[in-house]
Parts: C-alpha cells; sequence; structure tokens
C-alpha cells in the first residue's frame, strides 16, 4: 500500500501510535481487522461493486463501493459503503494523498473523523494560515449574552477566551467569539472576522417578540488538522485523545 501513498501520507503512518521500529507498511496493515473493544465487529474482507474516476487535472476522486463483510455476534454483518479516495499526480504518477474511509471501516474504529471523506488539505493550504474572510453584516452594539471563558485550558487556537450575542432589531442574532474555529454558511447563517473575532450571523424566521426571548449561546473547538497527511506539524486538541481534536467549550443562558 505505501508504493502508491504520496510522500506526507507515507510519513503520517509513521506518525501514527504503534511500534516504534515499525514500517509504514507495518502501520497500515497492522490495524486491518483489529477491534476497538471485544463487542466491535471485526473486519474480515470487502467486494468492490464499483470503482467510478472523477479527474480535475493533477487531482483525482474515485468513488469506490463496496460491500464489506464482519464478524460479528449473533450474525455477521455486511454493509455496503461508498468510499472516496483523493490522488494526486507527481512526477507523471498518480499517487494516494488520504486514507479514505476503507482506512477506518477496516480497522473496525468506532468514530472515524467527520472529515475522512473531505478532499485533502492541498499542499498551498497545509503551509499557510487559515483566511480570515472579514464580516460582511451589522451587528448591534448591545450585547443580550456574553460569557468569559478560561484561558489556557486547552491548546492555543482552540481556546475560547470569550463569546458574546446580540439580539438585532429584525431578530438576527449575532455571536462574536474570540480565539475560535470555523464557519458553515447556510440561508440563515452568515459568518466573517472582526480582528481576531469570529463573528457569526443567525437568521430567525420571526422577527424579535415583544420582551425578548430566551437565548443560550454555547460552542466548542475542535480541531481534525491530524488527520490531513499534507499537514506536517499538526494542531492537536486537549486531554487522553488528543488525535480526536476535543478543544475548548463554553455555554450560558
Amino acid at each position: 500500500m505505501c508504493k502508491v501513498f504520496t510522500k506526507e501520507l507515507r510519513e503520517w503512518f509513521e506518525r501514527l501510535e504503534f511500534r516504534a521500529d515499525a514500517t509504514c507498511a507495518q502501520r497500515a496493515a497492522g490495524l486491518i481487522g483489529y477491534g476497538e473493544e471485544s463487542d466491535t465487529p471485526l473486519f474480515r474482507r470487502l467486494e468492490i461493486l464499483s470503482a467510478r474516476p472523477h479527474v480535475a487535472g493533477d487531482q483525482a476522486r474515485v468513488d469506490v463501493t463496496a460491500r464489506y463483510h464482519y464478524k460479528a455476534y449473533p450474525k455477521p454483518l455486511t454493509p455496503v459503503f461508498t468510499d472516496k479516495i483523493y490522488l494526486v499526480e507527481r512526477m507523471g504518477r498518480w499517487e494516494v494523498a488520504k486514507p479514505g474511509g476503507v482506512y477506518f471501516a477496516t480497522r473496525s474504529a468506532y468514530s472515524p473523523p467527520s472529515s475522512a471523506l473531505d478532499p485533502p488539505i492541498a499542499d498551498a493550504e497545509a503551509h499557510a494560515a487559515a483566511p480570515r474572510l472579514p464580516a460582511s453584516f451589522w451587528c448591534s452594539a448591545k450585547a443580550a449574552q456574553a460569557v468569559d471563558d478560561e484561558g489556557g485550558d486547552t491548546r492555543g487556537p482552540l481556546d475560547v477566551r470569550a463569546a458574546s450575542a446580540a439580539v438585532n432589531g429584525d431578530g438576527s442574532v449575532c455571536v462574536s467569539i474570540s480565539h475560535s474555529g470555523q464557519s458553515n454558511v447556510s440561508r440563515r447563517l452568515a459568518a466573517g472576522w472582526k480582528g481576531d473575532e469570529l463573528a457569526i450571523l443567525w437568521r430567525s424566521d420571526e422577527r424579535a417578540p415583544e420582551g425578548g426571548k430566551l437565548l443560550h449561546l454555547s460552542g466548542s473547538t475542535r480541531t481534525l488538522q491530524f488527520w490531513e497527511p499534507f499537514i506536517s506539524e499538526p494542531e492537536l486538541g486537549s486531554g487522553d485523545e488528543p488525535a480526536e481534536g476535543v478543544g475548548d467549550s463554553f455555554g450560558v443562558s
């Protein structure tokens, strides 16, 4: 397997916790069929049902649908799963750039990272600071709710220091978070940076009612950099399982 990996993916497997002298191949294959707990279904084999390539310049994705066979009690499991395998072309050769869902499915992992099937972070992204697009919306200057969070209880950018929420006249809620993560933009949600603060605008279906309304403000930080092979020095989470990326959290009503 390691022969078709990018240099970064081989190095990623070599960073995994395993025997210190284990090779990339030993690390990549060592957890196949391994169950995290005694009651975990154990992978035995898979059947490839289809494989469809999608090529765009020097990058490609192969959608692989397969039936997985697991040993389990009281009867075997045979789920069908569509994976996404990402490749890059280097020196006229296609190489695998990310482990793919198959890595987690064959090691019988309980909770694969939520980014397992996302496109890999590319070279240029992996070695540059994340972009901070400016907030393009107006927020009321009067905070309806605010919370301060203790500093130093998690690593660097995952450490939430303060959060506040303001209700605008049109019923939208503007949330500002100091030292926090990313935004998911949808029809009702907008986000952008104001200096070192992340501002989030949530649009309600109805205007602010007379007498106000209950507002619960909470959030958390989490990094998935560990699972991106192109990031050579990933930001890790806190606690017993830093690879899970768990950072900081806050909440107030």
